[in-house]
């Protein structure tokens, strides 16, 4: 995904682990990141000895990555709808706030995520 990387997990819960300890590590990310969370099908193969994914999914998330800013998480709600409940979010350390985002061609609803203050 141009610059960075695309990871896939079993589940929400992991993928959202992993994207709040990414945020909240301030002291070893010194260069601000993008991140964006979404869960759907994708088509995936076998390029160059690495698998490769793609689809609608894969184009979703690409969107909501260019719609992010330096330092911010966007979260699908299909990820979030996925959690055990609704305290997992604040467990994690994170706010997650309805966003004002529209993907283009996509009725994906966004959730903005940040750091919980403490």
């Amino acid at each position: 995904v141009g610059e960075g990387f695309l990871a896939t997990y079993t589940d929400a819960f992991s993928a959202l682990q992993a994207a709040s300890s990414i945020l909240n590590d301030r002291e070893t990310n010194t260069m601000p990141m993008r991140l964006a969370l979404h869960r759907g099908s994708a088509l995936v193969t076998t390029l160059n000895d690495r698998l490769d994914y793609f689809g609608e999914s894969v184009h979703t998330v690409r969107s909501m990555l260019q719609s992010a800013t330096p330092g911010e998480m966007l979260a699908s709600a299909t990820i979030l709808h996925e959690l055990p409940d609704t305290s997992s979010v604040s467990e994690l350390g994170l706010l997650c706030e309805l966003a004002n985002i529209s993907i283009s061609e996509s009725a994906v609803v966004i959730y903005h995520c940040r750091p919980h203050p403490k």
